[in-house]
């Protein structure tokens, strides 16, 4: 759900001949997106590398990690020194030594995989990459910053799917990250430009249609009881004026599943997936940010996990910032407003812009081009897309 950027381009066009600033008119045209530019110098820098005939490859070889001495750890450090790694100036090129080692660990991580400073398959396919590869990744994502909006506003959020962090800006600067979990392959998390307009403490969880016909359904089934022992209520109908049902008094047996057309709602509580507090920027998707009482996504590298709403590392955290402008909510009422029986419901004023995207290239505050998982299969698509537009051109 996106706003693409527009301009009257014949009237941009007018102004610059008039004013004489061609140039300085195509420039203003560019997106405000400071990553956008730091894309086009890694573009420049890589199409560089591809003049000069790419990189080299690394042999596949089994257990090449540190104390390893060989030419394949000579073509390792060669091919980390194209990503400005390491050193090829000093030391012995064949070793697989202490500074090596820090080489492809941050290698590891600038490509969202496991830092483990081995050599596996994963690791293997991405040094391997094509340096043509690596342009088209730029090039896609240069294009989706283009279709991004111009301005974001003096506050606010962008998530970034494939990287797996949500980062908060403030006055052009990052006031704020954390990790998030994401939609798996099969609930991806969309790509939209919102607006976050309440916080929500000691959410319910209403289940959609889709996750109670295919996960709860088959519990009751099995037994009634499921929905009392999982802090759960069922309703008659999805109306506001639904009225609670005795699960009990329903054979399940003999239900179809596009038969259920009840309502489910898990209460506040420990058992809640939406943990404590949930974050919503109301939008047809029916997704928002939360809290979550599975903490230990956090701790993997890959974390596409959700039904396609995003789980946020530190929600009083987020909880705090975007309602710092109200002195009334200090970090200790965050806290207990999260452990409630009952939800409330807080509307944030200001209301805080919130973008999520998809870029799978992006550069890091060292200067160095990132490259996350392309979850969803959108690269190859969008790259095909560009190319057949450019040969109508």
């Amino acid at each position: 759900i996106i706003q693409p950027r527009k301009a009257n381009l014949a009237k941009h066009l007018e102004e610059a001949l008039t004013q004489k600033r061609i140039g300085q008119s195509l420039q203003n045209l560019l997106p405000k997106y400071p990553g956008y530019n730091q894309l086009k110098a890694q573009l420049a820098q890589y199409r560089s590398i591809e003049e000069k005939g790419g990189w080299p490859s690394v042999p596949s070889a089994q257990n090449l990690k540190p104390k390893r001495i060989g030419p394949e750890v000579a073509a390792l450090r060669r091919r980390l020194a194209f990503a400005g790694l390491a050193d090829t100036t000093t030391g012995q090129m064949d070793v697989f030594d202490l500074d090596l080692l820090s080489a492809l660990k941050s290698f590891q991580m600038m490509h969202s995989l496991d830092t483990t400073g081995v050599v596996d398959s994963l690791t293997l396919e991405a040094l391997n990459t094509p340096v043509q590869q690596v342009i088209e990744t730029i090039r896609v994502n240069m294009e989706r910053i283009r279709w991004m909006p111009d301005q974001f506003g003096e506050r606010f959020v962008l998530v970034n799917v494939p990287s797996f962090m949500l980062r908060v800006y403030e006055q052009d600067q990052e006031a704020m990250n954390m990790k998030i979990v994401v939609g798996n392959e099969f609930t991806s998390t969309p790509v939209l430009n919102d607006t976050l307009e309440f916080v929500i403490f000691s959410p319910t969880w209403t289940l959609t249609d889709n996750i109670a016909r295919k996960e709860i359904l088959p519990h009751l089934k099995q037994d009634p009881g499921y929905l009392e022992r999982h802090n759960m209520a069922i309703y008659n109908s999805w109306n506001e004026d639904a009225q609670p049902l005795d699960p009990g008094s329903i054979d399940w047996q003999v239900m179809a599943a596009e038969d259920f057309t009840y309502r489910v709602v898990q209460k506040p509580g420990e058992g809640n997936p939406l943990g404590g507090v949930k974050f919503m920027f109301p939008n047809k998707l029916s997704i928002y940010l939360h809290d979550t009482n599975e903490k230990h996504w956090f701790t993997r590298i890959n974390r596409a996990a959700s039904h396609g709403c995003i789980r946020v590392e530190k929600p009083a955290e987020l909880a705090a910032f975007l309602l710092k402008d109200n002195k009334e909510w200090t970090p200790e009422k965050i806290d207990e407003a999260m452990h409630q029986e009952e939800q409330k419901w807080v509307k944030l004023d200001p209301k805080t812009p919130i973008s999520i995207v998809y870029l799978t290239a992006w550069v890091d505050e060292k200067g160095r081009l990132n490259q996350g998982r392309d979850l969803y299969g959108y690269d190859a698509l969008q790259i095909k897309a560009i190319k057949q537009k450019e040969k109508v051109l």
